[in-house]
Formats: structure tokens, sequence, C-alpha cells
């Protein structure tokens, strides 16, 4: 499988590189049977190639940087992907206006949607990633009460922790 990364504020050329040798080692000795490769391109790009886009961003507002990515994906970005393409994201729920994907997927726009983060959690019976006639191309996946007590715990350390950026 080819990969496309798109990254607007760092792009980690060792890594690329690193990961581009054992795609060429496992095409060497026959793991894989064809040649495959990974590359930085632009947001636009990425869509337009992927069939399968992940999402693995922070959540940041107007304001908060010049690369928002809040509503990252919305109906614009979904009109670039692939009509075959499936979205999924497991970074923070407000990236993807949910809206847009339930109507990109109501009208075809992409293949499917996976998602498990929600701008609202827990995810209200109203949403319309819960239309039953989208059912079948739209996958939530919801967490337990515990798991959710637990991330707001771990929030509340969290602002007693100095902020660390890393990048692996």
């Amino acid at each position: 499988m080819n990969i496309l990364c798109y990254d607007p504020i760092y792009q980690n050329d060792q890594f690329i590189a690193s990961i581009q040798e054992l795609m060429d080692l496992r095409h060497a000795h026959g793991i894989q049977k064809e040649k495959t490769w990974i590359k930085y391109v632009e947001l636009e790009d990425a869509l337009r190639g992927a069939d399968y886009v992940t999402l693995h961003v922070p959540l940041l507002r107007d304001g908060e940087t010049d690369k928002p990515t809040y509503h990252l994906i919305n109906e614009k970005t979904l009109k670039l992907m692939k009509p075959t393409a499936y979205l999924i994201n497991s970074s923070r729920g407000p990236v993807v206006d949910e809206v847009a994907v339930a109507k990109a997927l109501k009208e075809k726009v992409i293949a499917g949607a996976a998602l498990d983060v929600f701008e609202k959690e827990p995810l209200p019976p109203d949403s319309p990633l819960l239309d039953p006639e989208i059912a079948d191309r739209c996958r939530v996946f919801t967490i337990s009460p515990a798991v959710r007590e637990l991330r707001a715990s771990m929030s509340i350390l969290k602002k007693a922790w100095p902020a660390v950026a890393c990048r692996v």
C-alpha cells in the first residue's frame, strides 16, 4: 500500500526515508509483490489520491494557530476525496464536521466513514451520523462511561503538567 502523508508544520524526512527503506526491503525479499512508496504531499493531493484517509491531528482552533484543524474535514474537503474512499477519524471529534460527513455519505460523495470521537460526547441520539439511511456506510464507535471518566481525569491532570510536543 502506498502512503501519502500531510503535515502542515513538520516533515520528518528521516522517518519517511526509514519507512521507504522497509517498504523496499519487503519488496526485494518477496514479502510484497508490488513496489510501494511513502511521501509527503499537500492536503488536497492527499485527499484526492487516498483510498483511506486517517486523521491523526490535535484539535487546534482559529486563533490558536495559523493552521487550525477544527473542521479540517468539511464539505469542501470531503468533495476532494474519491467516491470510493473511506474516512477514519480517531484523533479529535471536532476535526470532522459531522453534518458534512453525514451529507457526504447520503449523497455518496465518499464510500464510508468510521469515527470513534465526536464533536459532542457521548454522541447525541439525534446526531446525523446515526441516520439509518447511512448506517451501512457509517460506523460509529462509542466509549464506555468509565473510559469517558478516565479521559476527564487525565484532562485535569494534563493541565498541571507542562506541555510537551512529540512526533514519532
